[in-house]
């Protein structure tokens, strides 16, 4: 490697696991593998004692052996205040209380625990490359993250020691992994992402070829509540159901056993990707208990999971008036996509075979991320005298990718004559990076602020919608009725907001910093990235 060739990261930052990759002098996309000579890490972190955490393979062993110490799937609590986290749903109107990531007195914010992980792979990146300090990255997210969830995925990266380059979504990194790639021209692409613990579906149009081809994301729809786990939970639940029915006993109340139950229902559903029947002994609570499986059964198991997946697909296809016989080319995107259960669906609801070799699962949506990266480094009027011909021609104008938004954003304003009610600002599906203006006016003689809610959602009722932001914008003076407020929002094109609002009368302007309800202040952000700094993260 030409120690002049700027090293940028593209980082899956996954559920279940982690990958990272880059673009070599040559211009091709390349998988780091972490300190264990891995290409993938899992996303777990254990903390050892308040000075030593370790994240990865080892951190995974320690969740049968100490499992209160070890954090798995935090990518599901991002955007949630760190008093709210892992809260389960019990049944279908009963919830647990939440259960804090509290460790040695101390209680970290989602965004600081995946921030750990990203540290992790930032360590060993640098070692990977012989000691080079590496600061420059993408980061992917579940496409119908929120922006709120995309928000602490930037402000883990920033804790981390990253400069994020953009926070961009997972299925649009794995096509643009495979759009700079095929030599087909004009094709409709149908991007099917399963992995550990979310789920999305895009639909996108690659057009061109050669050196100029343009992405354009149509729609995307998915649940970033649903993944690989849930059809590990099925196994657990089969398991429980069976050791209760033996022993008149939970295996939950066996802390021990029941995160060894855990990782053997996992593996299971791994070993029945490759055979029809598998099994394991279940220990909890000193009693024993054989559990066998075979696939057709796991397959019953999963059915509301199965029919889940399949009403996604036809709902974003229908939305868009887009039939099966019009998609060119399915790609199957994350690990959970292997379970031969998913092929059989897609393939049966859009008859047709589906190739498994147009894109590695595991890796693309990393490969991708740092295909992005070097294109957004190229088109910052980057140093080109740094990038050798075949990287320049391939990045610097080879594909451009005009991304949308998952979720309409807007901002609740109260009419006269109907009440409260959402006027959109941005409707799910813009293009972004985009930028909007909207005035709005006084209700009261002599006001003196007003209250600006931005929301999320698709209600025009506020009550149905995400809350983001809330300030009051105060007035240099008591307002007469009807004074003119222009609210402007622009949208990044990893799909943050910010916000500013004008006094019409005075032009007196007033920049917003956006700090989410969900998340951590600035100033959070500053101590937790100090916090990381210190911590020795293995």
């Amino acid at each position: 490697m030409n120690d002049n060739h700027p090293i940028l990261l593209g980082i899956d930052l996954g559920t279940t696991y982690s990958a990272m990759a880059y673009i070599d002098e040559y211009g091709d996309a390349k998988i780091i593998s972490n300190s264990d000579n891995e290409r993938i890490t899992p996303s777990v972190v254990f903390f050892e004692s308040p000075d030593n955490i370790i994240v990865g393979q080892n951190a995974k062993d320690e969740t049968e052996l100490t499992p209160e110490m070890v954090i798995s799937f935090v990518k599901r609590e991002m955007g949630k205040h760190k008093s709210q986290v892992r809260i389960e749903q019990l049944s279908d109107d009963l919830y647990s209380m939440p259960k804090p990531y509290t460790f040695f007195g101390k209680t970290y914010a989602p965004e600081t625990i995946s921030s750990i992980i990203l540290k992790k792979l930032k360590n060993d990146a640098e070692k990977y490359f012989n000691g080079r300090e590496i600061n420059e990255a993408v980061i992917t997210v579940p496409a119908y993250f929120n922006e709120a969830e995309k928000k602490a995925t930037q402000d883990a990266g920033v804790q981390a020691g990253f400069k994020v380059l953009q926070v961009i979504s997972e299925p649009t990194a794995a096509a643009i992994s495979y759009g700079l790639e095929t030599s087909r021209k004009n094709e409709k692409v149908f991007v099917f992402d399963l992995g550990g613990g979310t789920f999305d579906v895009t639909i996108l149009d690659i057009i061109g070829h050669g050196d100029n081809k343009v992405m354009n994301i149509i729609d995307t729809d998915g649940d970033h509540h649903l993944g690989g786990k849930d059809w590990d939970d099925t196994i657990i639940q089969y398991a429980c159901d069976l050791y209760a029915q033996k022993y008149s006993d939970a295996p939950r109340n066996d802390l021990e056993g029941f995160a060894d139950l855990v990782i053997k229902a996992e593996r299971m559903k791994k070993q029945l990707t490759e055979k029809e029947h598998a099994r394991f002994n279940m220990n909890c609570n000193g009693n024993k208990l054989k559990v066998e499986l075979t696939r057709a059964q796991f397959r019953d198991l999963a059915e509301d999971l199965m029919l889940n997946l399949e009403n996604t697909c036809e709902l974003v296809l229908d939305r868009n008036g887009i039939k099966w016989s019009d998609i060119d080319t399915i790609l199957l995107v994350g690990g959970s996509t292997r379970m031969p259960m998913v092929r059989e669906m897609l393939e049966h609801i859009a008859q047709r075979e589906i190739s498994d070799n147009l894109v590695q699962p595991d890796e693309c949506v990393a490969l991708g991320a740092a295909m992005r990266a070097m294109m957004l480094k190229l088109g910052n009027k980057a140093d080109t005298s740094l990038y050798s011909k075949e990287l320049l021609s391939k990045y610097h104008d080879g594909l451009t990718v005009n991304d949308i938004l998952s979720k309409s954003i807007g901002i609740v304003a109260q009419r006269v004559d109907e009440g409260r009610k959402m006027a959109f600002i941005f409707n799910r599906q813009l293009h972004i990076p985009a930028s909007k203006s909207q005035q709005f006016f006084t209700i009261v003689e002599g006001q003196t602020s007003v209250k600006l809610s931005v929301r999320e959602g698709e209600s025009k009722n506020p009550d149905n919608c995400r809350v983001l932001v809330e300030k009051d914008l105060v007035f240099n003076r008591p307002m007469p009725i009807q004074s003119p407020i222009e609210v402007t929002f622009s949208m990044d094109h990893s799909g943050l907001l910010n916000v500013k609002a004008i006094d019409l009368t005075d032009f007196r302007e007033i920049e917003f910093e956006v700090e989410r309800r969900d998340n951590m202040s600035k100033a959070e952000v500053q101590n937790a990235t100090a916090l990381v700094s210190l911590l020795n993260v293995e």
